[in-house]
């Protein structure tokens, strides 16, 4: 399978621990980012930015599988 670029933004509908979670996925080797960090003119959304770069497509199903397992440690 081919290789591409996907982004996805993520709006929590509960609070969460943002940095932690940031924190987290960077140890599992995912690439996370505050949704804050994107907002300039207006009030910042809690959310997360998810960044897969050039990635094998089904190593998208991995990095959503970490992903799961570390929301899972939250609680």
């Amino acid at each position: 399978m081919g290789t591409g670029e996907i982004h996805m933004a993520l709006l929590c509908k509960v609070p969460m621990d943002i940095p932690w979670l940031v924190e987290e996925a960077r140890k599992v080797d995912v690439r996370l980012y505050s949704l804050a960090d994107f907002f300039d003119e207006q009030a910042p959304k809690a959310g997360l930015f998810m960044e897969f770069g050039a990635i094998e497509t089904l190593d998208i199903d991995i990095a959503l599988d970490r992903l799961g397992g570390i929301l899972k440690k939250m609680g």
